[in-house]
């Protein structure tokens, strides 16, 4: 039997909440003035579904340019930088409108944020444990050195949780 050379995580479906994403995406094309709150918690990155992550990095951008955020403006700038075409498959700008017809109310906005940046630190676990496993399985390291790279990758883990 060989050893993996790389983590292979299983064909399972990882930890996630596509009604939290699209809640909290939903919920800021209709709410934006609750951005700040919100991506004190996640960033695009905490979004399981690519499309997701991709309205809001637009999101985020528009923030920063200190523009509004509404469906008008997310769909213009997905546009502008070539990422709509990544929505094709969702319905494109229907899509948006689709994603604020799911209103929740502005004051739960935080908790399915909360949701989406726990379920995202629970992949990292998961594929930290993953790459430690196959690192282990190789048996290419010394075991300090895997145990101190497992420390590392489970520090920098605890201190996203905080």
């Amino acid at each position: 039997m060989t050893a993996p050379a790389e983590a292979k995580i299983p064909a399972m479906i990882l930890p996630h909440s596509l009604e939290a994403e699209r809640a909290v995406v939903g919920g800021l094309l209709v709410w934006a003035s609750a951005f700040a709150e919100v991506a004190g918690l996640v960033g695009p990155e905490a979004f399981y579904h690519p499309s997701l992550g991709v309205i809001f990095a637009a999101m985020t951008a528009l923030d920063g340019a200190g523009s509004p955020i509404d469906l008008l403006t997310v769909g213009e700038e997905l546009r502008r930088t070539g990422k709509l075409e990544k929505l094709r498959d969702q319905g494109g700008e229907a899509y948006l409108a689709e994603l604020s017809a799911r209103v929740v109310t502005v004051e739960t906005l935080p908790h399915y944020a909360g949701i989406v940046r726990d379920k995202a630190h629970l992949r990292r676990l998961i594929e930290a444990a993953h790459s430690i496993a196959a690192r282990g399985y190789a048996d290419r390291d010394e075991p300090g050195e895997l145990l101190a790279e497992a420390e590392r990758a489970i520090g920098e883990l605890s201190a996203l949780s905080v």
